[in-house]
């Protein structure tokens, strides 16, 4: 089917009112619940031709987390669809007003490759529990996952609700050339670029979830943090070969725990060594692109690649500048670049000049004053504090970056707003119409400056 053909299916569905109900809309999560089920084996299965990730990977890092998504959101779904009732200012205090959420319309969204199916139907769940149609389009770096996703949600909806499209850079180009009133995308800050001026012609509403240079920031702490703080760290750039786009990117360590860093580096990721064979760079041109970073500066600890599986050890390394392309450039790969502070200037300073708006923050510390000095003074999309990842694990927290790193919020209510046009309603009372509004002014002239001096106090 012709794509225009299919937005134009969804437009006309979308005009009946058929999605606004919450008996349709919970009935849509409720399919899709049973679709994560039916599908998980066939799900598992194209992760791991895909992207090599194992069963556990693949229900820690995909399944589970949508599983939670769509649970929440039916326990929550009436609640957040319910008209809210503001409180009247002085000038309003004659009518009554609230505030609900109204669904764009056909909504589309662009996934990228690293989680396939979390990154798709995350945004997704969000878009059908607003009450809009929804075309995916999934990565074509991952064309097992998006076959399957392809069969599931055809297999599950109407496509004149919710539909998939296949393809590479052409079908994404002849998507954006369409009117759609909301455009979701996941994916780098340069194609991100891209998508956003696409929406200009249409004036579409979009959320940009890119990407960015994530600091970890270790402060002076003993030996046993510093050992727990190593094994978060590796594993957070463990996952996905550091495909990932809130992965740890480089860290800042206290001068004073340079020699026992290492050591201690070198110790925690022994525990990995069963893990080592890693997931292939997802091509060529990105794995070159990585491999060329070890020339950057001295590798401190792994440095070892597979030109045919096109993979790579977890590298710790200095850089010879903060003017490196590793330093420069979002690695998106298993090299970890290491760089040390005197004081939490310096170490605000650097942050700074290497991307000020890094998608997340990770601090290492039990100095309250530390952390709080960097989470008032940097600007970042989230923050997990002695921890990776962490932060996006809670449907409660939104999830989302801002300026390079992404435009707007996702993740639990965050996304039902972002697939929502918050509308103010303001209703009033055809007994009582104050007079004052309307001329000749001169005759309230004097109650209506006494209102103006109430209002200034």
């Amino acid at each position: 089917m012709e794509l225009s053909m299919l937005k134009s299916k969804q437009d006309a569905f979308f005009s009946t009112g058929g999605t606004l109900s919450y008996s349709f809309r919970i009935d849509a999560l409720k399919r899709m619940k049973n679709m994560m089920s039916k599908y998980e084996d066939e799900f598992i299965e194209a992760l791991k031709v895909d992207l090599s990730k194992t069963e556990i990977e693949s229900i820690f890092s995909e399944l589970i987390i949508v599983s939670e998504e769509i649970r929440y959101f039916i326990k929550n779904l009436k609640h957040w669809m319910k008209p809210s009732k503001v409180r009247e200012s002085i000038l309003s205090f004659d009518s009554k007003g609230h505030i609900i959420h109204k669904p764009y319309g056909s909504s589309l969204i662009i996934s990228p490759f690293n989680y396939p199916i979390q990154i798709s139907l995350l945004p997704a769940i969000g878009a059908i529990a607003s009450g809009n149609c929804v075309i995916l389009k999934p990565s074509e770096y991952t064309p097992n996952v998006s076959k399957v996703l392809n069969e599931a949600i055809k297999a599950t909806f109407n496509e004149c609700f919710f539909a998939v499209v296949e393809g590479g850079l052409e079908e994404t180009k002849d998507l954006l050339s369409l009117d759609f009133r909301k455009i979701f995308f996941t994916g780098s800050t340069n194609v991100g670029k891209i998508v956003l001026k696409s929406s200009i012609p249409q004036l579409a509403s979009v959320t940009l979830e890119l990407g960015g240079k994530s600091p970890v920031i270790i402060d002076n702490i003993n030996d046993n943090s510093l050992n727990k703080a190593l094994k978060s760290i590796i594993n957070g750039k463990f996952m996905n070969s550091g495909q990932t786009c809130i992965a740890p990117d480089y860290i800042l360590l206290d001068e004073r725990l340079k020699e026992k860093f290492l050591n201690i580096f070198k110790s925690s990721i022994k525990m990995f060594e069963t893990e080592r064979k890693m997931h292939p760079i997802i091509n060529k041109a990105h794995y070159d692109r990585i491999k060329a970073y070890l020339k950057n500066g001295e590798i401190l600890c792994g440095g070892k690649f597979d030109d045919k599986k096109k993979s790579m050890e977890i590298t710790l390394m200095e850089p010879k500048s903060i003017k490196e392309d590793v330093m420069k450039d979002e690695i998106f790969g298993p090299i970890i670049p290491i760089m040390y502070f005197k004081d939490k200037e310096e170490c605000k300073s650097i942050v700074r000049n290497v991307s000020p708006e890094p998608l997340a923050l990770y601090l290492f510390s039990d100095d309250t004053l530390f952390n709080k000095f960097f989470i008032d003074n940097l600007s970042f999309g989230g923050c997990t504090i002695n921890d990776t990842i962490s932060h996006i694990l809670n449907p409660r927290l939104p999830f989302g970056g801002v300026g390079a790193s992404g435009i707007g919020s996702y993740h639990g209510y965050e996304s039902f707003k972002a697939f929502s046009k918050v509308t103010s309603i303001a209703k009033k009372r055809f007994s009582f119409d104050l007079p004052l509004k309307y001329p000749p002014y001169s005759k309230y002239e004097k109650v209506i400056k006494f209102l103006y001096k109430l209002i200034k106090k």
